[in-house]
């Protein structure tokens, strides 16, 4: 003989794995689904030799973001090549004492007043490097632009003193 399926079991079974898939993912995505992030693109000169998805960018030592994406970009017919190192920078791990100007305004600021991104060797053994974002008053002066390749906001470089 047969049970019929009780419709009130079934339906708390599916509530209850839904509350459990959404609790995994916020628990085990760090919360940053609700985070907020600046995008920028990069262009170092030189090798990018030691560089790797997932290192640290720095600002003054503090780490406020992530490289995410790194690739070639070339264009068959003059055979140019660019490498866009695109970072997720996020601004919630730095503390404001006025309100923070919102998305790009706040990377145009930073630019403006001479922040610059410059690789910056993390270990000797690996040869890993990471990016570091500090003032380099000695540097050219940089306008701040929308890069057109990615559309994003570019930080400009400065050479690295490996």
């Amino acid at each position: 003989m047969s049970r019929q399926a009780n419709p009130v079991v079934i339906g708390g079974f599916v509530v209850g794995t839904l509350v459990l898939a959404v609790a995994g993912i916020l628990v085990f995505g760090s919360g940053r689904f609700f985070a907020t992030i600046d995008r920028v693109v990069m262009y170092f000169p030189g090798d990018l030799q030691g560089l790797r998805v997932g290192a640290t960018v720095d600002f003054q030592g503090v780490p406020i973001g992530t490289v995410t994406v790194i690739k070639a970009v070339i264009d068959p017919e003059s055979v140019e090549v660019q490498i866009p190192v695109i970072v997720d920078l996020h601004p919630d791990t730095v503390e404001f004492v006025r309100p923070r100007p919102q998305g790009e305004k706040a990377i145009q600021r930073l630019v403006e007043r001479g922040v610059r991104a410059q690789l910056q060797l993390e270990s000797l053994v690996t040869g890993q490097v990471f990016i570091q974002l500090d003032f380099h008053p000695e540097a050219p002066a940089a306008a701040f632009r929308i890069d057109p390749l990615t559309k994003l906001p570019e930080m400009p470089t400065v050479p690295a003193t490996r």
